[in-house]
């Protein structure tokens, strides 16, 4: 029981919930469906750009995040797709989202 408490308050929160760089390859690998998405926000008069993973029918959906749990950033999207080239070289293409 104490095993699923931390999925259970992830659910409370009704954040997006996460997938390590890892987590996602052994998905990807197991799922090609899976749609990558470049989403870029603007705070403070700066942009970052995120990466959300989502299903072919769109009802799952998770952000990149690091090791740590936060959700993971990038301050360019030439950034955001290096990133996705070297880890994930078999994803042909990714969307993006302002």
């Amino acid at each position: 029981m104490a095993i699923l408490s931390p999925l259970r308050s992830r659910k409370r929160r009704k954040r997006m919930q996460g997938l390590t760089s890892r987590e996602l390859s052994v998905l990807l690998d197991a799922e090609p469906t899976y749609q990558l998405t470049a989403v870029g926000s603007e705070e403070d008069g700066k942009m970052s750009w995120t990466l959300q993973i989502s299903s072919a029918d769109g009802k799952k959906k998770y952000v990149l995040q690091a090791a740590r749990g936060e959700v993971r950033s990038w301050k360019g999207l030439n950034f955001l797709a290096s990133f996705i080239r070297e880890k994930y070289p078999h994803i042909r293409g990714f969307s993006v989202e302002m």
